[in-house]
């Protein structure tokens, strides 16, 4: 759920798809037909894998077991390669991949150049629209090369899911995003100061869980169900062993995991965790942080406050009420005061809302 909350929320990508609908209605419902369609998508990529397994098992062995390819990620277009033997059809699926896989990182690209333009450029030097319009398509392509860049160097990663590689990444830097508008959104005398050292000491955690979980050699693997290698061309010990190495993301359970040999404590209770926990542990260690460096603003009953508008609607029924007896505990001024009492919690201003 930490891990999908970001994309629907504090994320720039979505944030440009629900600036081209009309209404705040239609945003919401877009996020509602949204929803199914990924549960669909993730249910029809499990019973993807349960076919593949059960298929190989049958026959006797796996491509990966005998050699034929490099990576586990390549067991679903070697399926389609060989075994499907349809005209056009592994045509059809690459042209599909390739369709959506442009479609988001086209938004991708688009939203992180927007967001370097304003947010870095245009502070800094006062940038005419001809300039702007530059700096973002050179950023496009730079951003564009990174990524290229990444993905090749993912793929030299043998034994380890995509998806697992994928997800490890994305919920390393979504969390710290995530509890960034947390704090803004629950707590209405947080500082930006604070929001930007709680996202710092979170990127410093979870990326330290992450490079420790690919690289330290005590970290216990998971492992898959045992393949059958009975029917395989190569020597059937050494298949064996290669089938053993297959690491999968979906096996979590301490009864499958490998005890390895000379763990440290790290490596067992820290490293070991699992990469869907990422964008949790990110978000709660951000908001912690910055709630405990906002403390000296929510003490001070001085202090500004943001709009109700900026405050989370489940929130803002207990923020009023301490604001209620933060005015109460104030001395009257009446040069503040009007004749129809003294001033709602909706009249307090910050430039909170300008950096969050």
């Amino acid at each position: 759920m930490f891990g999908w909350i970001p994309w629907y929320g504090p994320n720039q990508a979505a944030f440009q798809r629900f600036a081209s609908l009309p209404s705040l209605t239609k945003a919401k419902w877009s996020i509602l037909l949204n929803v199914p369609g990924v549960a669909l998508l993730f249910i029809l990529l499990a019973f993807a894998g349960y076919t593949l397994f059960s298929f190989y098992t049958i026959r006797g062995c796996d491509p990966y077991s005998d050699g034929l390819i490099k990576s586990v990620n390549q067991l679903l277009p070697y399926y389609v390669r060989h075994e499907m033997d349809i005209p056009a059809l592994p045509g059809i699926i690459v042209a599909c991949i390739l369709s959506g896989a442009f479609s988001t990182t086209s938004t991708v690209l688009n939203s992180q150049a927007a967001v370097t333009v304003i947010d870095f450029l245009q502070p800094c030097r006062q940038l005419t629209d001809r300039q702007a319009t530059l700096a973002t398509k050179w950023l496009v392509v730079v951003y564009g090369l990174l990524g290229s860049i990444l993905a090749f160097a993912s793929s030299q990663l043998t034994g380890i899911s995509l998806k697992q590689i994928s997800g490890s990444l994305l919920n390393a830097t979504t969390g710290a995003t995530l509890g960034i508008y947390l704090l803004a959104t629950c707590v209405p005398k947080s500082t930006w100061q604070s929001a930007f050292i709680g996202s710092l000491v979170s990127l410093a955690l979870v990326g330290w869980l992450c490079l420790g979980a690919f690289i330290s050699p005590g970290v216990a693997k998971a492992i898959m169900l045992p393949l059958a290698t009975r029917n395989c061309s190569r020597n059937e010990e050494s298949a064996v062993l290669q089938s053993t190495t297959l690491t999968a993301d979906w096996m979590t359970s301490s009864a499958v995991l490998d005890n390895a040999s000379g763990s440290s404590l790290l490596d067992e209770y820290f490293y070991s965790i699992s990469f869907q926990w990422y964008g949790l542990i990110g978000a709660a260690s951000c908001l912690l942080v910055g709630l405990l460096l906002s403390l000296p603003t929510l003490l001070n009953p001085d202090a500004e406050a943001a709009e109700e508008k900026y405050i989370l609607p489940v929130m803002r029924r207990f923020v009023k009420c301490q604001i209620n007896v933060e005015l109460s505990e104030k001395p009257a001024d009446k040069s503040a005061m009007s004749d129809s009492g003294p001033p709602v919690w909706g009249s307090y201003t910050t430039q909170q809302s300008t950096y969050l």
